[in-house]
């Protein structure tokens, strides 16, 4: 039981404080690489969004809106089932066009996709 109220506390403890009516989200971007997966978060007043780019022989890229309950995935594989390197170039970054509301990233591959 300890243990398990410890580690509430620990992942409560990163949260941010909620923010007051009307004022715009807190800034955050940051990107991770562990084993075979890429990983970028950003949030800002325009979007929240995750991205995702598995590597391998089944290589992936997905990309969640969590706040908007929306994302895309695409999967790709090398000729010959060789594997891939997908890398999520930096910056990512949000962007507003026409009302509508996204993130813009470059994904680099150590060979071609199809």
């Amino acid at each position: 039981m300890v243990r398990l109220l410890l580690l509430l506390l620990l992942a409560f403890a990163g949260c941010p404080a909620p923010q007051p009516p009307g004022r715009p989200p807190r800034a955050l971007h940051f990107c991770l690489r562990e084993g075979e997966g890429h990983n970028c978060l950003l949030r800002d007043a325009r979007a929240t969004a995750h991205l995702h780019a598995r590597s391998g022989a089944r290589a992936r890229i997905l990309v969640a809106f969590p706040a908007e309950n929306s994302g895309l995935a695409l999967w790709a594989e090398a000729p010959g089932r060789a594997r891939v390197q997908l890398t999520l170039e930096e910056p990512v970054e949000s962007f507003e066009r026409d009302g509508l509301r996204g993130v813009r990233f470059r994904l680099s591959s150590s060979t071609s996709l199809r």
